[in-house]
């Protein structure tokens, strides 16, 4: 489940369909798209990256396509090493990242469209993460908790080529 914009959020089910509510409406859905369950099916972790563009995790594709909402087409997908993804997390800016069962998170430069670093310290499947302060644009503050009972609190430099962290596990 993931928040659209002011007054709607999005569901993402296992036979691959997301439907759209709004909140000053509940009840029956205000837009779905389904996804060819021959391409993904198992939604397990859902974003918005921008007004159009769903950002989907899945179990079978074992990575994060994206789907433009308007056409129901998917424009591009990233890998996880063959692996499910548990969480997704977007900025609506530039960044993206993901997280499941490699024990890495995987960051995404979405203006690029490439796959900028991986952040391993994790010995588990991550669970959730969360940006900790997104008003700083040099350095990006993000927390994540993981299979392992670990919260680490990462410092990503964002003018580095690469993205990499400092960390402080709790």
């Amino acid at each position: 489940m993931t928040k659209t914009n002011d007054n709607e959020f999005a569901v993402g089910y296992e036979d691959s369909v997301v439907e759209f509510f709004d909140e000053r409406k509940l009840g029956n859905p205000i837009d779905q798209f389904s996804i060819d369950p021959s391409k993904m099916t198992t939604i397990t972790a859902l974003s918005c990256h921008a007004q159009s563009t769903m950002v989907v995790g899945t179990a079978n594709t074992k990575g994060v396509v994206l789907v433009d909402r308007l056409s129901k087409d998917i424009q591009e997908c990233f890998s996880a090493n063959g692996k499910g993804i548990n969480c997704i997390l977007t900025d609506h800016k530039r960044w993206m990242l993901f997280g499941g069962w490699d024990n890495r998170i995987h960051c995404i430069d979405m203006k690029k469209r490439k796959q900028k670093g991986l952040l391993k310290y994790h010995r588990g499947s991550i669970h959730d993460m969360i940006f900790m302060d997104e008003s700083n644009e040099d350095v990006l503050k993000l927390a994540s908790c993981s299979e392992d009972e670990h919260v680490v609190l990462w410092s990503i430099p964002l003018l580095a080529k690469n993205v990499s962290s400092t960390k402080k596990s709790s």
